[in-house]
């Protein structure tokens, strides 16, 4: 599963869940993912902190509770995980602007944060392609990335590359959670059966505020536009040279058969997911190819 559904998997987890104790852990098992994998794509695909979404689902959960039931106060936060009526009163009123007892008697008084549907939120129907590649799925059209990028060459141009930018990164002011930083990669230039040598381009997401500095790297733009996206399944660092061609060419073989067609002026991206604090990857990789369209193949415009 790609990461977005590996973060609704959290997201859904969460929701059936909200009455009980949760634990951090615990959601990043549900996803996959590490802890800090989870702080961090959590907060990049919904905009909350884990903590924080999971506050205002109860926030919110509890203010329906006030308006459609007789439960006290106490009773209420209880039920949605608080401690006792004052914190739960605490935290209501900054949600709210009004304390819960004043809230129930509101009749217009505005809702908490719905439930967030990570899927329909960021994905596409793709018509009669779904059961055969369940795994697929067409991303809405993302905005542009400011980014560093490294391009290097070389006999192990992904290590290489990936050094560059882990030596300016430590001298860069950033981190990785605060900033929920996100590491693409491609070929560059891609190998070919007459040129099997190639090199490999990374790149990390940064803040539009950051002031890029040092020779090492080069500030710019990801392209945004329409992806075609899926995971690369049981990936090891044993395997990448089988896994990750295999799942291209599983992508490729999507594209034939839908209503899009590659675009060629956008490279296909890799991203990887799980990595540490010093950004050596640990697992997990998603695809990100570039399409364009969204007729039928062999219709007029």
């Amino acid at each position: 599963m790609n990461y977005y559904e590996r973060i609704q998997q959290a997201v859904d987890y969460a929701e059936a869940h909200l009455s009980e104790p949760l634990r951090v852990k615990t959601l990043a098992q549900q996803a996959y993912l590490s802890v800090p994998s989870l702080y961090r794509l959590f907060f990049a695909v919904t905009g909350y902190s884990v903590q924080e979404y999971v506050r205002q689902r109860r926030l919110a959960c509890a203010a329906d509770t006030l308006r459609t039931g007789g439960a006290t106060v106490l009773d209420t936060a209880l039920e949605w995980g608080f401690s006792g009526a004052e914190s739960f009163t605490r935290a209501f009123k900054r949600a709210f602007g009004v304390p819960p007892s004043v809230y129930r008697r509101q009749p217009f008084a505005r809702p908490g944060l719905a439930a967030i549907d990570v899927l329909k939120h960021y994905f596409m129907e793709e018509p009669n392609m779904t059961e055969d590649y369940p795994d697929i799925k067409v991303l809405r059209e993302l905005p542009p990335v400011r980014v560093v990028t490294v391009c290097a060459d070389g006999p192990d141009p992904e290590t290489a590359a990936f050094s560059i930018l882990q030596n300016w990164y430590e001298h860069s002011g950033l981190n990785v959670q605060r900033d929920a930083l996100r590491i693409y990669g491609h070929d560059d230039p891609c190998p070919t059966p007459e040129n099997p040598a190639y090199g490999y381009r990374v790149y990390l997401t940064v803040p539009d505020t950051l002031t890029v500095t040092g020779d090492e790297v080069q500030a710019g733009t990801l392209p945004g536009g329409l992806y075609v996206v899926c995971a690369v399944p049981d990936l090891t660092k044993e395997n990448p040279g089988t896994t990750i061609p295999a799942a291209w060419k599983r992508l490729c073989k999507w594209i034939e058969q839908s209503r899009y067609e590659a675009d060629v002026t956008r490279p296909g991206l890799e991203e990887h997911l799980e990595f540490d604090g010093s950004l050596n990857h640990l697992n997990g990789m998603d695809l990100y190819m570039p399409i364009k369209g969204g007729q039928a193949h062999g219709t007029d415009l």
